[in-house]
């Protein structure tokens, strides 16, 4: 194996006779004074980095070991952007503990320019330690618009465009001159040892989740037995126009956001503009703790869609204790969801579901639902109603929600209320697109909790809690409906009573041509049929169902339902809902 300064000359040759294009000047000419020169001694400067043979969209890493704190050289060319406001290409060398910016090709000033290069040529005094290196190739940002989703074979289209509108006609020949190296008294590290340094550095962690890939969901728990300074290092992906991958920090008790990567609440990690960096110091007290960390379908390790950042290899959320010499802290796993008291999932594409739940006694609940959702409001969205006085006490809001993997419209809400004693009723609905099993983007992390799920939070009584409509005393029931039917049946509440109403109806074009209503002893309707707030019921667009619940005094009151001449039980002219017997109105009392 020949000597580093033996690999030095060679590689210095074959550069200078391909930059002068000498073709009468061989680069085996060289090689014997490459294969006589001395060996260097120990002390003597060598290549710690040499990057070269670049392509476009390139991105390549090195690093090096110094034993002793000295002065390095630093030399590098890269592209000159002419009348552009933007990097092309980007090398910087990076402080693998402190994870700090040492040198920048960015903020140097190059020793001189020609043929559309820039040269440059700098000295460092670093301390000893390890270092890392890196050089990339990319064009500047492109925010698509007017689409959700751009493909990496369009965005390398959009740098090439890019790149001959500031005058590089070959912009792949004129990479193949970038380079970046760095001689000095040390040692280079291969991939594998830089890789050691950074997996000590997560090992001093308390939490440390570094997403490699795209739609990535990463999560981790800690106990902190006393209040404790602790350091949040973070990058991820952020523009005025939202976070696309992005941490977070809970309260395992109440589930609470105590801290989220913003664009806001972040500065630039070099690179594109979108690359947010957080370096904070937050005192927290002591309790149980949850952090996560998500990925969208673009821009990451796995492959940049834009200049990376200056710390590429910490995109994610690291969380270091500040006292490293004391146990305040430990790691534990993740808090995984129990039994779930409510569990309304897999909806599929225009679906509702509708559970009553008995709440004996004040519970805390975690509420976990996945849906669709957008800035301007949720399409999938789940809610909690109070079954008495109708009121809507939890619902689905895209300002609460996080990721939830995969598109960016998957919004994930995780949270904890206190519900009083009474009877509520939980319900999930989902639109005509975009649900389990029928993605028209890519689908979650977690897709089989497409919809709404409840948890104890805390500490609580299994009978506390009833869930389910078994058991419901009987009001009134007419069903199975025939056409052209105007049936009655009287009932009478011996106190104030909560009702479930069940009701299928033919709802189509805004008019109700079948539909049920309650009247009370006066004649007068309490209830009708709404137009609006009904569900689909299966089989054709207009068969609709509706459920929920009204409160009324003691008294005698009359169920009433009428029917059309068609559509109906005794024979249908579309599809038949899923439950066809039911056709009609239906009521049972709350207790």
């Amino acid at each position: 194996m020949k000597d580093a300064r033996t690999q030095d000359l060679l590689r210095f040759a074959a550069r200078f006779a391909k930059r002068v294009k000498a073709a009468y000047l061989p680069v085996y000419l060289l090689l014997p004074l490459a294969l006589t020169a001395p060996l260097p001694a120990e002390d003597e400067p060598r290549s710690l980095v040499d990057i070269d043979n670049l392509d476009t969209g390139d991105f390549q890493s090195s690093g090096f070991r110094l034993n002793t704190a000295q002065v390095v050289r630093v030399k590098a060319v890269d592209l000159e952007a002419r009348g552009h406001g933007g990097e092309l290409t980007s090398a910087w060398i990076l402080d693998a503990k402190s994870r700090r910016v040492v040198w920048t090709m960015g903020d140097s000033k190059p020793k001189r320019k020609s043929r559309g290069l820039r040269f440059y040529d700098d000295v460092l005094d670093l301390r000893a330690g390890v270092y890392e290196a890196y050089f990339a190739t990319y064009a500047d940002d492109w925010e698509p618009t007017g689409q959700e989703e751009v493909s990496d074979e369009i965005r390398r289209l959009w740098r090439r465009i890019r790149l001959q509108a500031v005058g590089w006609e070959d912009y792949d020949t004129a990479v193949e001159d970038l380079l970046l190296e760095v001689r000095g008294n040390g040692r280079p590290l291969d991939e594998d040892e830089m890789e050691g340094e950074r997996r000590q550095l997560r090992r001093d962690a308390l939490i440390a989740l570094q997403a490699h890939e795209d739609d990535a969901t990463l999560k981790g728990a800690f106990v902190l037995d006393e209040a404790a300074v602790v350091d949040i290092y973070a990058l991820g992906e952020a523009s005025e126009k939202g976070v696309f991958d992005y941490g977070w920090i809970i309260d395992l008790d109440d589930r609470n956001k105590l801290w989220k990567l913003t664009y806001e609440a972040s500065r630039w990690g070099g690179g594109s503009r979108r690359n947010r960096l957080v370096r904070k110091t937050v005192e927290l007290p002591a309790g149980r703790y949850e952090a996560y960390f998500v990925t969208d379908d673009t821009h990451s390790p796995e492959d940049w869609s834009f200049l990376p950042p200056k710390d590429p290899a910490f995109w994610g959320l690291t969380i270091w204790p500040r006292e490293k010499g004391r146990t305040l802290a430990r790691t534990v796993q993740p808090d995984l969801p129990k039994r779930p008291i409510v569990e309304l999932t897999r909806l599929g594409n225009d679906e509702e579901r509708t559970i009553l739940i008995r709440v004996g006694a004040p519970q805390k609940v975690r509420i976990y639902a996945v849906g669709e959702g957008f800035p301007s409001g949720m399409a999938d969205t789940g809610k909690i109603v109070d079954a008495r006085s109708q009121e809507v006490v939890w619902a689905m809001a895209y300002a609460r929600t996080s990721h939830a993997g995969g598109g960016n419209k998957n919004r994930l809400t995780d949270e904890v209320i206190q519900l009083q004693k009474g009877a509520y009723l939980v319900s999930f609905q989902t639109d005509d697109s975009h649900a389990f099993s029928s993605w028209n983007t890519k689908a979650p992390v977690y897709p089989e909790r497409w919809g709404i799920s409840l948890y104890s939070a805390g500490e609580v009584n299994p009978l506390a809690i009833q869930v389910g409509w078994e058991g419901l005393p009987e009001v009134g029931r007419i069903d199975q409906v025939r056409s052209s039917e105007y049936r009655r049946q009287s009932f009478r509440l011996e106190k104030e009573t909560i009702l479930l109403i069940n009701a299928l109806a033919e709802i189509t074009g805004g008019t109700i041509y079948d539909h049920g209503w309650i009247e009370d002893e006066n004649g007068d309707k309490v209830w009708m049929m709404p137009l609006k707030g009904t569900r689909h019921a299966g089989g054709a667009r207009k068969n609709r169902a509706f459920r929920g619940t009204i409160s009324l005094p003691a008294g005698n009151y009359v169920l009433a339902y009428r029917s059309d001449e068609s559509h109906d039980f005794s024979g249908w002219n579309e599809p038949a809902p899923t439950q066809p017997d039911a056709w009609g109105i239906r009521l049972n009392a709350i207790e």
